[in-house]
């Protein structure tokens, strides 16, 4: 049958990178994924990270963070709370890294990405 999913989204920036609240205050009880998608070219670490499928991770909780040479991203706000591994026949690229986080309505997530210090607008200098 089909459903209907409204969701609100706000994006704020921050001094060290940005933050993302995902709002679902739907009653009815619905499965959704967020994704994160990466590079290939970084190096994917966190605490709670388990194999979904070649080159995707369930984030099940804690903070995750991409390394590339110097730079990273870091973001907090994992969540599994189902085991779902794909919805709707989603597909992923696959020469990218994913996260998925698994979340049921209702809902409220924060995630909050962090830069490094090379990469934050507030470093940028006009040439």
């Amino acid at each position: 049958h089909e459903q209907q999913h409204h969701v609100e989204v706000e994006l704020t920036e921050t001094e060290q990178g940005w933050r993302i609240r995902i709002h679902c205050g739907q009653p009815e009880i619905l499965m959704t994924q967020i994704t994160f998608v990466f590079g290939k070219e970084g190096v994917l670490s966190g605490d709670s990270l388990s194999s979904a499928a070649t080159g995707t991770l369930f984030w099940e909780k804690g903070t995750s963070r991409l390394t590339a040479g110097n730079d990273w991203i870091e973001v907090d706000g994992g969540a599994h709370e189902h085991r779902a591994k794909v919805l709707s026949n989603t597909s992923y690229p696959t020469d990218c890294q994913t996260l998925i986080v698994n979340l049921m309505t209702p809902y409220d997530k924060t995630f909050d990405i962090r830069l490094s210090p090379g990469n934050r607008h507030d470093d940028k200098r006009e040439e």
